[in-house]
């Protein structure tokens, strides 16, 4: 028996997205005294469109603009592109410590959040299949 639902897709893959996003920071941290390391990012809205995209070949029909598909997406990194103001040093490094580990303690919340919620909506299915059985 398999348990369909949407929002349970959802937080599954937006955890796969925060994991993803958590190995990304953690290498910009890493490289941050590397020469010629450019930092790169994942956005949200990225992972959002990956989803829209992946709607529009296949999946579960959405009958809303808004909705969200049933497909895993990958989504991929990319460079962060400089804004006015964010310089590379010396070593054409553009690594902002500070940044990342802002980035890293909110992606920490938000999966922390969200596993949170999908623990106790799976506390929820599991408590209705045994009050199902008696």
């Amino acid at each position: 028996m398999r348990i369909e639902d949407s929002l349970l897709s959802t937080m599954s893959r937006f955890l796969d997205y925060a994991a993803q996003k958590q190995k990304l920071v953690a290498s910009n941290v890493a490289n941050a005294e590397t020469p010629g390391y450019r930092a790169k990012e994942l956005r949200f809205e990225d992972f959002l469109a990956a989803e829209r995209l992946a709607g529009e070949e296949g999946g579960l029909r959405r009958t809303l603009p808004q909705h969200v598909s049933g497909r895993p997406t990958l989504v991929r990194a990319r460079p962060l592109e400089a804004s006015e103001g964010d310089e590379a040093g010396y070593d054409e490094n553009n690594v902002e410590l500070e940044k990342e580990l802002v980035e890293l303690a909110e992606n920490v919340m938000k999966f922390t959040a969200t596993a949170q919620f999908l623990r106790q909506k799976l506390q929820l299915v599991r408590s209705s299949i045994k009050e199902g059985r008696a």
